[in-house]
Parts: structure tokens; C-alpha cells; sequence
């Protein structure tokens, strides 16, 4: 359990960094480092949810593919801030 806090306390890391940021070369970095992060905890929580055998029966919505639908936002989030970036750059 300790991995999934670990890979989505990550990607927060790397969005406060991106809004801390003035350059749009490290803006585009931070992003791309945002978006693998996310996939990485969205990968994380799908192992522990098949090796823990859950979600629960019924429940399937709300355990499972709703946060897996938030990660998939937040990595289209990240791609987007990288092109935003890369736009500014030229």
C-alpha cells in the first residue's frame, strides 16, 4: 500500500513544480514527468486492486473505474500542459 501513496503523492510533486516554474523548457519537462507518474500510480492501483481481489461485487464503478478514469484524466492533463509549453517555447 505504501508504493500507491508513494506513486500518487509523486505526481502532485511534479504539478507543484510545474506551477512553480517560469521556463517553458522545465514547464514541458515537469509535465511529461507528471503524466508518467500517473500512469505509473494508475498502474500501481490496478495491481494492488487484482491482487487484493477487490473491488467489491456491485461496486465495480466506484472502486475500480472511477479513479482509474481520474488518473487517465490527470495523465490527458499532463499532455496537454506539455504541448501548452512547447507552444510557448517557439
Amino acid at each position: 500500500m505504501d508504493i500507491v501513496l508513494m506513486c500518487n503523492a509523486l505526481p502532485v510533486l511534479f504539478l507543484l513544480l510545474y506551477l512553480a516554474s517560469k521556463k517553458s523548457k522545465n514547464r514541458a519537462l515537469f509535465s511529461v514527468c507528471f503524466s508518467l507518474c500517473t500512469l505509473s500510480a494508475c498502474g500501481a492501483f490496478i495491481y494492488m486492486q487484482t491482487v487484493l481481489n477487490t473491488p467489491d461485487v456491485g461496486k465495480e464503478f466506484q472502486q475500480f473505474y472511477l479513479p482509474i478514469g481520474f488518473y487517465l484524466c490527470f495523465c490527458a492533463a499532463g499532455v496537454f500542459l506539455f504541448f501548452k509549453a512547447r507552444k510557448r517555447n517557439q
